[in-house]
């Protein structure tokens, strides 16, 4: 459901530990920036706002383009930064205020010590627009593991949040395919503080029950989940299995909408392209209205 190139789930520890390549406790779901992360002046869309801002003992890097509301903020995968997200400050900067930003260890954000949760990242997100002056409401637009953040977070300021955009990202249900590959014996037992990383970025991997928990608490608002066709799977994966799982949980996230939409996306986990990305945000911002 969520993975490019290894597993349609979000642990692609599964197929690699299978095989040797890295250990079961390891993730990585989005393939690592092919280049440093770029200076604030190298972004592709006029930066009118654009600095580090301290969120409780640490900065986040944050870079704001456009005016008008609701805001998008950008959601990039582990291990990925804010250039993910620039594509989106060029088709709608225009229209609305577009932020993008990195997560602790990342880009140009501070480092911190230790294996983070997934509330860690929701509050730091929190507490940097409180920080930037960013008011709600926001459409959150998430990459890959960014979905279980924006997860959390919705559901910890349901009020905040006027809607979601998901690019093939991680939901809850990636921990039920993971389970289905320890159970076939591809991959060894996780337990809820294994830690979850990828090229800096730590998590433990009980995120994905915070993600489920935050389900329940969400708004009622405007939701798109963007559904890559082209993953692969290891020998011996049950692949449809694996797919209805993956399946069912984006039905879960899209029942909790008067206006959720599935859309295949002909291309691969990341990056997905632009064409059906932006319809479907500018679908959702038309649902919301001025």
């Amino acid at each position: 459901m969520t993975m490019a190139s290894v597993l349609i789930s979000l642990l692609v520890t599964a197929c690699q530990a299978s095989s040797g390549a890295v250990p079961s406790s390891s993730v990585a779901t989005q393939p690592s920036p092919s280049v440093a992360p770029l200076p604030a002046s190298a972004s592709p869309a006029e930066t009118a706002q654009a600095g580090k801002y301290d969120v409780g003992g640490h900065s986040l890097y944050m870079e704001c383009a456009g005016a008008g509301s609701p805001t998008i903020v950008f959601l990039h995968g582990i291990g990925g930064d804010r250039t993910h997200g620039y594509a989106l400050q060029k088709a709608f900067s225009g229209r609305v205020r577009v932020c993008v930003y990195d997560r602790s260890n990342m880009g140009l954000s501070d480092r911190v010590e230790g294996v983070l949760t997934g509330a860690d990242a929701a509050n730091d997100l929190g507490a940097l627009l409180v920080a930037a002056d960013i008011p709600p409401p926001y459409v959150l637009v998430a990459g890959s593991f960014g979905g279980l953040i924006a997860l959390i977070y919705a559901g910890a300021h349901p009020r905040d949040v006027a809607g979601m955009v998901f690019l093939d990202a991680s939901l809850p249900s990636d921990a039920e395919v993971d389970q289905l590959l320890v159970d076939r014996g591809l991959i060894d037992p996780i337990k809820p503080t294994d830690p979850y990383a990828n090229n800096g970025e730590t998590f433990r991997y009980s995120v994905h029950g915070e993600a489920r928990a935050a389900l329940n608490a969400i708004s009622d608002v405007p939701i798109s989940y963007l559904r890559a066709s082209i993953f692969e799977a290891p020998p011996g994966a049950p692949i449809k299995e694996m797919q209805a799982i993956g399946q069912r949980g984006i039905d879960t996230l899209l029942t909790r909408s008067s206006h959720g939409k599935q859309v295949e996306v002909d291309g691969p986990h990341f990056p997905l392209p632009e064409q059906p990305v932006n319809d479907e945000v500018r679908r959702v911002l038309d649902l919301i209205g001025p």
